[in-house]
């Protein structure tokens, strides 16, 4: 089973419609339930984003609404400083739990205001992190001064970018921790053949193959996803986002085991026609 302390709590679903195989806005009721059921479950620590819209409002909210302010973590994400940014991380660092704070890219992470930012929590007990996308942006951030306690880095079965042995060894002579996201890549390899063939043509034998591969060795595609990079990577946390309750149950009963060595090589070695596939950033628009 998978060790609750190893997830935190995305929320990007909380307000809108977030993610390539998700059509569906969530109500205030059914957020509050995840949250709720998610902190009986064992997991400490949830992800607010200043740019999820409305969802950082509802978060704070239920979490006053049902005492639990002070019973999880707040990791709080933000990409620029504004009154509004301040006021809530004043809001979050006084009346919850703030944990560690995140730059939303490498190029805020860097920006004199930030940097500015993390002087003023040099004496807290507060972390810093930054999210990124690239290898470049962490060559970049390593040559810095201040270097953050935690890299967060997208890795999944399509995006590999940071399966590098060397990248690891740095960052661990630097006592930098990994935080991952995206393990589904935006939930990519759930989507049925009809919907992949119309939004990723150029790439759908490669994108149908992979699913018949893994079918081929009775491989359910959730389990696989999360044993791919448990196998691959140490590791400090694991970014998860759900869209209803019963999908945490889902992902604390999986059972961590290793993947068929053939398989293995399979999903490592394959390989697309574009590096576009790997970054939702880059797809075009629904």
């Amino acid at each position: 089973m998978l060790n609750p302390n190893k997830i935190i709590l995305g929320t990007a679903q909380f307000d809108g419609i977030y993610g390539i195989s998700n059509n569906k806005k969530l109500s205030d009721k059914a957020v509050e339930k995840i949250i709720i059921h998610s902190l009986n479950k064992g997991i400490k620590q949830l992800e607010i984003c200043s740019s999820y819209g409305k969802s950082q409002d509802k978060i704070v909210y239920i979490l006053k609404k049902k005492n639990l302010s002070k019973k999880i973590e707040i990791i709080y994400k933000f990409d620029k400083i504004t009154k509004s940014e301040l006021s809530y991380l004043h809001l979050f660092k006084n009346e919850f739990k703030l944990s560690s704070i995140f730059a939303h890219s490498s190029n805020f992470f860097l920006s004199k205001k930030f940097q500015e930012l993390i002087d003023r929590f040099k004496n807290e007990k507060i972390k810093v992190g930054v999210s990124i996308y690239e290898k470049k942006e962490l060559e970049k951030i390593l040559k810095e001064k201040k270097i953050p306690d935690f890299i967060q880095i997208p890795f999944n079965i399509f995006n590999k970018t940071f399966d590098d042995n060397n990248l690891e060894k740095k960052l661990k002579k630097k006592k930098i921790k990994i935080h991952l996201r995206s393990i589904f890549n935006q939930g990519l390899i759930f989507l049925n053949n009809k919907f992949l063939k119309k939004k990723f043509p150029s790439e759908f034998k490669n994108l149908y193959l992979i699913k018949k591969e893994i079918k081929n060795y009775k491989e359910n595609i959730f389990s696989l996803s999360v044993n791919y990079v448990f196998q691959k990577l140490k590791f400090e946390k694991i970014l998860i986002g759900v869209v209803n309750y019963n999908q945490i149950n889902e992902i604390l009963n999986l059972n961590i085991k290793k993947i068929d060595k053939n398989l293995l090589y399979f999903l490592d070695n394959y390989k697309f026609k574009s590096e576009a596939i790997k970054d939702p950033r880059k797809w075009k628009k629904k």
